[in-house]
């Protein structure tokens, strides 16, 4: 979880009390290669961090699969429309390799951003 605050910490600092805060939101997982995080059409739900892996976003459009882009470790991500405006998400989310994450419930990662000052 070290590398999470790291992360967090490149764009702000932090106070012990509001990191054990973040924390206390957080679900580590463990998924393996190939394990759909969010499916086309569906509500994304979670914020993730993603401490060690790889992962794709894609779509299927006239009858192909696409990617649109690729997330490697340490990144924080989400299928931002999607988790913003609780609107059925265009992109799929699927892991490429074993990968080790922290999620972090959508409610959660919005009253963080009202009870932090940063």
């Amino acid at each position: 979880m070290d590398a999470f605050k790291q992360y967090i910490q490149q764009y702000t600092p932090l106070l012990n009390t509001e990191w054990d805060l973040i924390r206390s939101h957080l679900t580590v997982q463990e998924v393996e290669a190939g394990t759909v995080l969010l499916r086309e059409g569906a509500l994304c739900r979670h914020l993730y961090f993603v401490e060690q892996g790889l992962l794709r976003f894609y779509r299927h459009q006239d009858g192909r699969t696409v990617s649109k882009f690729f997330t490697v470790a340490p990144y924080c991500f989400t299928e931002q429309q999607s988790f913003s405006r609780l609107i059925p998400s265009n992109n799929a989310i699927e892991t490429l390799e074993p990968c080790l994450l922290y999620r972090m419930p959508r409610q959660a990662a919005f009253d963080l951003l009202d009870a932090l000052p940063h």
